[in-house]
C-alpha cells in the first residue's frame, strides 16, 4: 500500500472498523489479481480439460462448515491451489465445447473495476455512473446491430432471462390487445395464447415460456430442415392476433437462422408477435456481409454476449417503448436525493431481477475499445469471429 493511499484512508470520515475492512479488501484484491495473472500466464500451456488428479483434489472442498473463522488469505490461497488446476481452459482459442467462448481483455478488466465500485443499478438514483454506462452501452449495441433509433435494450444475467423478459412483454401485449390486463387480472381466465416454434427451439426459450405461464408442452412445433431452420412451407398460415412465434437467429448446433423473410410478414399482417432468439447469431447483424437476418421486422430480439465479450445478455425491443418500461421495470427511489441526481431517477428498461450489480461495464468497455463497424479494425477483429454463424452441422457440445 502506498503512503499516499494510506494517508487518504486515514483522512476519510469512515468508521474505524469499516476502514480496517477496506484495508483488508485492498490487500485481498491485490493478492487475487496476482494469482489471477499467474493463472492466465499458465493457461496457454495447460490441457483444456483438468487432469484426473486435479479433479480428485476438489474433494478437499467437501467438508463440514467449520466453527472458527479461517483467515481470508488462507481461503484465497486454498481456492487458487485446488480450484485453479481443476478449471476448463476456455479463453485461449483451443476450446470448442458447448456455446462458451473467451473474453475481451478490456471487458475482464472493466469487470474487476466494476466489482470494486460495488454499485447496485436497481434504480438510477442508486448508481448514477452505472445507469449512464448501461444506457450508453445499450445504445452502442442498438447502433452496432443497425437497429432503428427507437429500439430499447436492457441487460440480463443470461439468455434465459433475456428470453423470459421479452416473452413476458409479448404475452402482456397480445393479451392487452385482446382486452385482458395481466397486471390487473393475472393469467387465470385469460384468452389462450398460441405459441409456435421450430422443432429445434432452444431449451432457454422453452424454460422462459414455462416461467411466463405459457406451458412449453402446448407449443406447436414446426418441422425443420437439415440445418435446424424452420421449413417455411410447413409453417402455419392461420396465425392470428393471439399468436406468439418464436424464431431463431443462429441454431445452437449449426448456426443456421430461420427463414425470417418468409415467416415474419404474414405473422405481422395477421396481428401476431414475432420473438427472435438471437443468442448465437444476432451478432452477425454487425457484419456488412451478413445482414440478412430480417431483424427490422421483429418485435423482440434476444442476444447473448457470452461468446464474444463476457457473461452478459441483452434484450432488444422495437416500438413498444412503454411496454419495455412496463411489466418488469421498477419506479421511484428510497428517500430524498440531491437535486443534481433527480433527473436520472426515471424508470428504465429493466430485467426481471431488480437489485443487480453494475457489471455491464465490461460490455461497454469492450465495445468502446473496438472501432466502428465500417473501419478496417472492425473488419479485421469482428468479421472473422462471425464465421461461426455459417450453417454447418458441426456438433460442438
Amino acid at each position: 500500500m502506498t503512503d499516499q493511499l494510506a494517508h487518504a484512508l486515514l483522512q476519510a470520515r469512515t468508521h474505524p472498523a469499516a476502514l480496517n475492512r477496506l484495508r483488508e479488501r485492498i490487500g485481498l484484491t491485490t493478492e487475487a489479481a496476482r494469482r489471477a495473472g499467474r493463472y492466465l500466464a499458465a493457461a496457454p500451456h495447460r490441457p483444456i480439460a483438468p487432469s484426473a488428479d486435479a479433479v480428485a483434489a476438489l474433494e478437499i472442498f467437501r467438508r463440514p462448515l467449520q466453527d472458527e473463522s479461517i483467515p481470508a488469505r488462507d481461503v484465497l490461497a486454498e481456492l487458487d491451489a485446488f480450484g485453479s488446476p481443476a478449471t476448463i481452459i476456455q479463453g485461449v482459442g483451443r476450446y470448442f465445447g458447448y456455446v462458451n467462448g473467451g473474453v475481451e481483455p478490456v471487458a475482464a478488466a472493466a469487470a474487476i473495476l466494476a466489482d470494486a465500485w460495488d454499485q447496485n443499478v436497481a434504480l438510477r438514483g442508486m448508481s448514477l455512473v452505472g445507469s449512464v454506462l448501461d444506457e450508453v452501452a445499450a445504445g452502442w449495441i442498438v447502433d452496432l446491430l443497425g437497429l432503428p433509433s427507437d429500439a430499447v435494450a436492457t441487460f440480463t444475467a443470461g439468455a434465459t432471462l433475456a428470453n423470459f423478459t421479452a416473452i413476458v412483454a409479448a404475452r402482456d401485449t397480445l393479451l392487452a390487445r385482446a382486452g385482458w390486463s395481466v397486471e390487473q387480472h393475472g393469467l387465470a381466465g385469460a384468452p389462450p395464447t398460441r405459441v409456435i416454434a421450430g422443432a429445434e427451439v432452444d431449451a432457454s426459450a422453452l424454460k422462459s415460456l414455462r416461467m411466463a405461464g405459457l406451458g412449453p408442452g402446448a407449443v406447436e412445433r414446426v418441422p425443420v430442415d437439415a440445418s435446424g431452420a424452420i421449413d417455411a412451407d410447413a409453417f402455419p398460415a392461420d396465425t392470428d392476433a393471439l399468436t406468439l412465434v418464436l424464431l431463431q437467429a443462429g441454431n445452437v448446433t449449426s448456426g443456421s437462422s430461420d427463414p425470417f423473410a418468409r415467416i415474419i410478414p404474414g405473422v405481422r399482417e395477421r396481428g401476431g408477435w414475432v420473438h427472435v432468439d438471437g443468442a448465437f447469431g444476432l451478432r452477425a447483424a454487425a457484419s456488412p456481409t451478413r445482414k440478412h437476418l430480417g431483424r427490422r421486422r421483429t418485435r423482440r430480439l434476444v442476444g447473448d454476449g457470452r461468446t464474444q465479450v463476457a457473461q452478459r445478455s441483452v434484450r432488444l425491443g422495437r416500438r413498444h417503448r412503454a411496454l419495455a418500461r412496463g411489466p418488469l421495470s421498477s419506479h421511484g427511489h428510497h428517500g430524498p436525493l440531491p437535486l443534481h441526481h433527480r433527473r436520472v431517477t426515471a424508470a428504465s428498461p429493466q430485467p426481471p431481477h431488480v437489485a443487480t450489480c453494475a457489471r455491464r461495464r465490461d460490455l461497454g468497455a469492450a465495445r468502446r475499445s473496438r472501432a466502428s463497424g465500417n473501419s478496417p479494425t472492425h473488419r479485421r477483429l469482428v468479421r472473422p469471429r462471425l464465421a461461426i454463424c455459417r450453417p454447418s452441422r458441426c456438433r460442438r457440445r
